[in-house]
C-alpha cells in the first residue's frame, strides 16, 4: 500500500498485530522517514516495514514473493501493480483492495484483475456524508380538549386541520437530517479475490 500520512497503516497494524506484519511503500522519501519515525514513537515499529519504492514501476519486491495474505492499493495507476500483486499474494490466494477517486481508474483496474484470474470483483462507491443529529418536536393533537369544547358549544367538528388544538407540551424525538449538498469527493473501493493458483482462469488482456 502507499504509506501517505500513515493513518491507514496505523489502523491496519492494530488489526493484524501481534501475529501479522505490514509492508508499506511510498515513493516520497520524506513521507517514508516521517512515517517510520511516527511508528517508532507509537511503539508499533516491530509490526511494520516502510520502504521507499515506486510500486507501479518496480513492484513490491522479490523478498515478498508469495508471502502476502492481502494487498491494499491507494495509487493513481493501480492497474500497473496487478502483475506484481499476483506474485506477492500467496499461492493459495488472497484478497486485493483498491481505492480510486475516478471510475475510469476502477474500470482499468477491474479489467486487469479479471485478466489475471481474480474473482468476486466488487466495487463500492464511498461518499462523505455528514449527518446532523438533533431533537425534533412532534406536535400532539389535544383531542380531549377539543371534544369538551364541542360538547359545551354544540359546535360542528372542525373540518380544517388548522382548527385542531395543539397541546402545549410537545414530544421530542432524536433524529438526523441529511445535508443538502455532499461535501468532498466521491471515491470507489474495489475488492477482489485471487483464488489458489490451480483454480485461476487467466487470459491475456
Amino acid at each position: 500500500m502507499r504509506t501517505g500520512s500513515g493513518s491507514l497503516s496505523h489502523s491496519l497494524i492494530r488489526t493484524i498485530r501481534p501475529t501479522g506484519h505490514l509492508h508499506t511503500f511510498d515513493f516520497h522519501e520524506n513521507r517514508v522517514n516521517l512515517a517510520r519515525d511516527e511508528f517508532k514513537v507509537h511503539g508499533i515499529s516491530e509490526f511494520v516495514t516502510v520502504q521507499q519504492r515506486d510500486v507501479c514501476a518496480e513492484g513490491f519486491g522479490d523478498e515478498l514473493k508469495h508471502k502476502a495474505d492481502a494487498i491494499f492499493l491507494d495509487l493513481p495507476h493501480p492497474w500497473l501493480t496487478i502483475d506484481s500483486a499476483v506474485n506477492t499474494l500467496k499461492e493459495s490466494g488472497g484478497k486485493l483492495c483498491s481505492f480510486s477517486p475516478c471510475i475510469e481508474q476502477v474500470q482499468r483496474t477491474c479489467e486487469k484483475l479479471t485478466s489475471h484470474g481474480f474473482v468476486e470483483i466488487k466495487t463500492y462507491e464511498n461518499l462523505q456524508t455528514e449527518y446532523q443529529v438533533h431533537y425534533k418536536s412532534i406536535p400532539i393533537l389535544d383531542l380531549e380538549s377539543l371534544m369538551k369544547d364541542e360538547e359545551t358549544n354544540g359546535a360542528e367538528p372542525p373540518k380544517k386541520k388548522g382548527k385542531f388544538k395543539i397541546k402545549q407540551d410537545e414530544n421530542k424525538i432524536l433524529t438526523v437530517s441529511e445535508p443538502r449538498t455532499t461535501p468532498g469527493h466521491t471515491g470507489y473501493i474495489t475488492i477482489a479475490t485471487l483464488p489458489p493458483e490451480f483454480a485461476r482462469n487467466v487470459f491475456d488482456s
